[in-house]
C-alpha cells in the first residue's frame, strides 16, 4: 500500500502470441497514488497494435482500468494481509466487439470486478492469492509467491484459474473451452530505492483454445514519486 500523497508509475511494452496471431501493447501506461491511510487508486492505459494470421493488423486503445485498494488488514500488524481492489474496467473497441458478437449486442463498455486479496509471510517471501469475479462474466483464482534473492533482485511466481459464467458465449464458440489455468514468471530488478526495472513471462497451461496464450511477455520501468 502506498501512504498518502506518494505514488508510484510505470511504462512498459507487452506482447502476446495466441492461435489468431499476435501483439504488441505500447505504451502501456499504469499510475498509482495513495490517497488516504490504507487507500489507494490506480490507472492504466495501453494501446495495442495485433496482427492476425490473415494478414490484418489493427491498432487501437485496449482495455482500461481504475483500480481502487483498501486494506482491511494491515500484514506488518498482522500475522496475514487483507485488502479489496473495487474496479471499473473500460473496454477496448476489439473486447468491446468480442463481446457483443458472443455475449450480447448491448453489452456495456463499462464493466466492473471485485477481487479480494490475501498475503501473509513465508520467511523472506511473500504469499499471495486473490479471487473475484468481473461483471463481463467470469470468475477468478490465484496464487503467487515472490523471494529476494538479494538486496536488488526479487524473483515472482504466480499461477491462475479463471472460469467463464456466460452461456450464450458458448453456444456460439463451442470450441472455446470455459476453464483457463495461466503460469506467469518474472523478476523485479532494484535500481535504487525509487526506481525498478520489471519484467515477466508466461503461458495458458491449460487446454489450447482460440483464447489461449502460447506466450505474453512484459518488462518495464517503475519509479515511485513522494517520500
Amino acid at each position: 500500500m502506498l501512504s498518502p500523497g506518494t505514488g508510484v508509475v510505470s511504462m512498459s511494452l507487452s506482447t502476446w502470441r495466441w492461435a489468431f496471431g499476435s501483439g504488441v501493447s505500447f505504451p502501456a501506461l499504469y499510475g498509482s497514488v495513495g490517497v488516504a491511510p490504507h487507500t489507494q487508486i490506480s490507472a492504466t492505459f495501453e494501446r495495442d497494435h495485433s496482427t492476425y494470421t490473415d494478414g490484418t493488423t489493427t491498432s487501437s486503445i485496449g482495455d482500461r482500468y481504475i483500480i481502487g485498494k483498501i486494506a482491511l488488514l494491515d500484514p506488518d500488524k498482522y500475522p496475514i494481509g487483507v485488502a479489496i481492489s473495487p474496479m471499473l474496467q473500460i473496454l477496448g473497441d476489439e473486447s468491446l466487439t468480442y463481446y457483443r458478437y458472443y455475449k450480447s449486442s448491448d453489452t456495456s463498455r463499462v464493466q466492473f470486478a471485485l477481487p479480494v486479496h490475501v498475503q501473509f509471510p513465508a520467511g523472506k517471501a511473500r504469499v499471495s492469492a486473490s479471487a473475484g469475479v468481473f461483471s463481463v462474466g467470469s470468475t477468478f483464482i490465484s496464487g503467487g509467491i515472490e523471494a529476494p534473492i538479494n538486496a536488488r533482485l526479487v524473483v515472482n511466481g504466480s499461477i491462475s484459474h479463471s472460469y467463464s459464467t456466460e452461456t450464450a458465449l458458448f453456444s456460439q464458440a463451442s470450441d472455446v473451452s470455459r476453464r483457463r489455468v495461466d503460469a506467469n514468471a518474472g523478476a523485479w530488478v532494484i535500481l535504487s530505492p525509487a526506481a525498478f526495472l520489471f519484467g515477466s513471462i508466461g503461458r495458458t497451461i491449460s487446454h489450447a483454445d482460440q483464447n489461449g496464450m502460447t506466450l505474453s511477455a512484459s518488462f518495464g520501468l517503475a519509479v515511485y514519486i513522494g517520500r
